[in-house]
């Protein structure tokens, strides 16, 4: 018998072997029901989303399924500033990768920003945006909001005006996650 979740043609859990780390919880069972594997993904970055597949071979039989996992909507935190001339918003550990807009009062003022992204080792992106600041008008807060052209949403807005700092702390939206037991 081998009965086996796999990821990207690896196998991430076996039937008789307990595997227990941070990330990866897999559990087998043998009931008067019959034979389950349970596969538990813990702290899902972006580097885990895809197609995961449960597979039964049996000395006559075989059988075999699918979960799926999508990651959607992550914003780890927020900082802004407004100094030197430059009001700037970083977005830390967002995925999937967003869309800076820039407003002062009814302004889209967007199309005077710069904006860089960087991808870390789990699949995140940091998103920093920079607008320069005319010196005469602080008057109007200057607002960035972060655009999610995969879901067609802002996820996060915030004021910048001057000598304002600010932080968020972790928000992420794990969505699509199904997990399969398969009893035989």
């Amino acid at each position: 018998m081998k009965f086996e979740w796999q990821f990207k043609n690896t196998t991430v859990c076996q039937y008789e072997q307990k595997n227990f780390t941070s990330k990866i919880q897999c559990e087998g069972a043998n009931t008067t029901s019959g034979l389950s594997l349970t596969l538990t993904i813990r702290n899902i970055t972006p580097t885990d989303e895809g197609v995961y597949h449960c597979k039964l071979h049996l000395s006559r039989e075989a059988a075999n399924g699918q979960s799926h996992i999508k990651v959607e909507d992550c914003l780890g935190s927020t900082h802004k500033l407004l100094d030197n001339g430059t009001a700037s918003c970083t977005f830390d550990s967002v995925y999937p990768s967003g869309v800076v807009h820039w407003y002062q009062g009814d302004s889209n003022i967007t199309n005077a920003s710069k904006t860089h992204e960087k991808q870390d080792k789990d699949g995140f992106y940091s998103v920093k945006s920079e607008v320069p600041v005319k010196i005469k008008n602080h008057s109007q807060p200057y607002n960035c909001s972060l655009w999610m052209p995969s879901t067609n949403r802002y996820i996060f807005s915030q004021l910048v005006s001057l000598g304002s700092k600010g932080q968020l702390q972790w928000i992420c939206i794990i969505m699509g996650i199904l997990m399969r037991s398969f009893i035989i």
